[in-house]
């Protein structure tokens, strides 16, 4: 799947992507006005560029937080289970939304996950600035390294 953008995806329309059993492969263009290539993988989700000064941003959608129970014992072990998640693999500026935290890339593998203990980054490759909304707070998360909120 590849979706090429030649402006925004902006004026109240926003796109979803359902990219659970494959890779979309977009080219958009950069707050700078150059182009920006990245993969998506493994994940649905909604998809805005708000203007020509704002990172291209992919919300994660769908998903049944349903599944998560309550901690009823304090010393239950946090509930891991995955929700949603999405990859990503790109040289541009994107900012990837999950439940809890939004991660602003500008090149890297990076991985979003909502599970049902909080909101998971992975880096593989690269930096990630991580926008904590939880606690209202921002981490740089380096590659090998993860930030859960």
């Amino acid at each position: 799947m590849t979706l090429t953008t030649a402006g925004p995806l902006s004026g109240g329309h926003v796109t979803t992507v359902n990219a659970t059993h494959g890779t979309l492969t977009m080219t958009s263009i950069s707050p700078t006005g150059t182009l920006q290539d990245a993969n998506f993988a493994d994940g649905t989700f909604k998809l805005l560029q708000p203007g020509r000064k704002a990172p291209t941003e992919l919300a994660l959608t769908g998903g049944n937080f349903a599944v998560c129970k309550r901690q009823t014992e304090a010393n239950t072990p946090p509930n891991k289970t995955v929700v949603r998640l999405l990859w990503g693999n790109g040289k541009g500026r994107f900012l990837t939304d999950g439940r809890y935290v939004s991660a602003a890339v500008s090149g890297t593998i990076w991985l979003t996950e909502d599970r049902c203990d909080g909101t998971l980054i992975l880096v593989k490759r690269g930096t990630v600035t991580v926008l904590d909304n939880a606690h209202h707070k921002t981490a740089i998360v380096t590659a090998g390294n993860s930030y859960l909120a």
